[in-house]
């Protein structure tokens, strides 16, 4: 089955539009997942990343253990919705070099997303190498066994300021060399929890000395634990181990591909239809364990660029979908960015408000001779959920109107 390559945009500023998280978000939210995919990178003179990009995972309400002898984490102890705070919430990035953990966690967004730079501060080797004492001094890659080979930073320094360097602009302070475009999707406690229980078991099979990490392109890159941390969380399906090569081939994680599936999960899935939800088995089981469907409001896509004035990268603009026969990743990620029902908070509450309102005032379907009691009971469960889900976004709307 043929598949091409393509870049979402191209070089030069004017390629999508610039969305900026909004305040009233972190307000009316406790706790959310947002999935970003980040473009390829040139460090101007030292190195250039691939061009599929990279994958990163940022939790809010979920903080690093600070004194666990490997990268661990715990829901944070109280509510923050300040974005500048490190309480509130991690990133988290999984990484090549890494031998005995699958990931590593950064806390808070300022650093993990933006490495302390003010808007129009200037990016140069002096806040790069203030940016890796910083990591250090905090520890945050305390425990983390590595494959030194692997290691691009060029600086004179320790092992551990090495292992910083390279991941600046990958794993932390992202925005000093690529563009960001993200999903911030709404998520319980209780999937909090079941994301971080799942997270933290990859770090303690690794770290337990039970088996090496060993990064693979194909079936294990830094994609593949994200995807199935949010799998653990209810979100989808599970990312399957296949043996045949060509298998691992059509299944190879993408970053700006895993972006656009979460976004359009969220969107664009026919909620609308019981049937679909009733057959999507992640669905039918996220709506039985947590009372929750991926499908909802308040899942929002922003898109941000590489930080600029900038000394030490390439500032141009270039995200790596790849398509396939009956696929158009980057049409859809095009169209969700340039529509405010996906982007914008009100237009999307006030957007699903009337898409529970289409399944509430629909007699429910009683599946016909083929449909059993089980499926007339999910469907109860489903339209009540329903009609909670409208409850919450009439109340949401309400404290957006109070907050302004």
């Amino acid at each position: 089955m043929a598949s091409s390559g393509c870049f979402l945009g191209g070089r030069g500023d004017r390629v999508v539009p610039v969305r900026l998280a909004q305040p009233a978000y972190e307000s009316l939210f406790p706790h959310y997942a947002q999935l970003c995919a980040v473009s390829r990178f040139n460090r101007l003179g030292v190195e250039r990343g691939g061009n599929a990009g990279h994958a990163v995972l940022y939790l809010k309400g979920v903080c690093r253990v600070p004194d666990a002898p490997y990268p661990t984490l715990a829901l944070c102890p109280e509510r923050v919705d300040d974005v500048h705070d490190p309480r509130h919430g991690v990133g988290v990035s999984v990484n090549a070099a890494y031998k005995n953990v699958n990931w590593v966690a950064y806390p808070g967004r300022h650093l993990f997303f933006n490495g302390n730079l003010k808007a129009g501060q200037t990016l140069d080797q002096a806040h790069f190498e203030a940016t890796i004492q910083t990591i250090v001094d905090q520890h945050l890659l305390r425990g983390v066994e590595v494959r030194e080979e692997k290691l691009t930073g060029i600086l004179p320094g320790t092992l551990e300021h090495r292992l910083a360097e390279s991941l600046l602009g990958t794993d932390t302070a992202i925005r000093f060399a690529r563009s960001i475009w993200c999903t911030a999707l709404p998520i319980t406690r209780p999937q909090a929890e079941a994301i971080v229980g799942y997270l933290n078991g990859l770090n303690r099979t690794y770290a337990s000395g039970e088996r090496s990490y060993a990064y693979s392109l194909l079936s294990d890159n830094c994609v593949d634990a994200l995807h199935n941390s949010l799998a653990a969380g209810g979100v989808w399906d599970p990312k399957g181990h296949y043996k045949l090569a060509m298998r691992r081939f059509m299944n190879i994680g993408v970053p700006a591909n895993e972006m656009v599936n979460f976004a359009a999960r969220a969107n664009l899935f026919p909620l609308e239809r019981f049937p679909r939800v009733y057959g999507d088995g992640a669905m039918r089981a996220s709506l039985e364990r947590f009372d929750w469907l991926p499908a909802r409001h308040g899942a929002l896509l922003q898109s941000v660029p590489v930080h600029r004035p900038n000394e030490l990268y390439d500032t141009s603009l270039q995200m790596y979908v790849v398509e396939g026969p009956g696929k158009r990743e980057s049409e859809r990620a095009q169209l969700m960015l340039g529509d405010p029902r996906y982007t914008d908070l009100e237009s999307n509450l006030r957007w699903f408000e009337e898409r529970y309102r289409r399944i509430l005032d629909r007699p429910p379907d009683d599946g016909g001779w083929l449909r059993g009691e089980a499926y007339r009971s999910e469907q109860a469960r489903y339209r009540a959920y329903v009609a909670a889900q409208l409850a919450d976004v009439q109340d949401l709307l309400g404290r957006l109107a109070a907050a302004r």
